[in-house]
């Protein structure tokens, strides 16, 4: 069901278009990558978004989309997956830009911690930094990043724990990288 020309709609969701940001459609339609919808908000400024990432104004629930993604992509339709009220899991996913971020099943939230599930059976907790990309019961989320540790574990003020090895000015232990291995 696509949301038609003249209903006032809010961002949701998405990258592109601060969330919030309300206007009038003067287009829906489908894109490249599923339905889109063109608005124009009060200061005259036009807006692209897809369908999924903007609700009718009035209305609690986003807007409704004419299909899933992938049932779009195949020409067919889908009914709309329910939102599930907590993330239920989350896995690791290398996302577009190359960082790795997760993948949490249901909906997230910036801030959130969730409990990702490695691929070798043990959990980790990580923050989710960012809502990359909601869709069909699927939320990609880029993380937090944590401060990363050196490799040298001076404990007696001279010697790092590899033999053979000095430190320099940026050691954990003593303010700088390993040298001189």
């Amino acid at each position: 069901m696509a949301i038609d020309k003249g209903a006032t709609v809010e961002v949701v969701s998405g990258r592109k278009v601060a969330p919030g940001t309300r206007g009038e459609v003067f287009w829906s339609g489908p894109g490249d990558y599923g339905p889109r919808v063109g608005f124009r908000d009060a200061q005259g400024v036009t807006h692209w978004v897809n369908e999924g990432d903007v609700r009718i104004v009035g209305s609690d629930a986003p807007a409704p989309a004419s299909s899933s993604a992938s049932a779009w992509a195949s020409g067919g339709s889908a009914a709309p997956a329910p939102a599930a009220p907590a993330p239920a899991g989350a896995t690791y996913a290398k996302l577009r830009d190359g960082s790795w971020g997760v993948r949490v099943t249901g909906p997230a939230a910036a801030g959130q911690s969730v409990t990702v599930r490695k691929k070798d059976g043990t959990s980790k907790v990580e923050r989710i930094a960012a809502v990359v990309w909601e869709g069909d019961g699927v939320t990609l989320c880029s993380i937090e990043a944590r401060e990363r540790r050196g490799g040298c574990a001076c404990t007696d003020g001279g010697s790092c724990c590899r033999p053979r090895c000095q430190c320099g000015a940026e050691c954990n232990c003593r303010g700088g990288p390993i040298w001189n291995c």
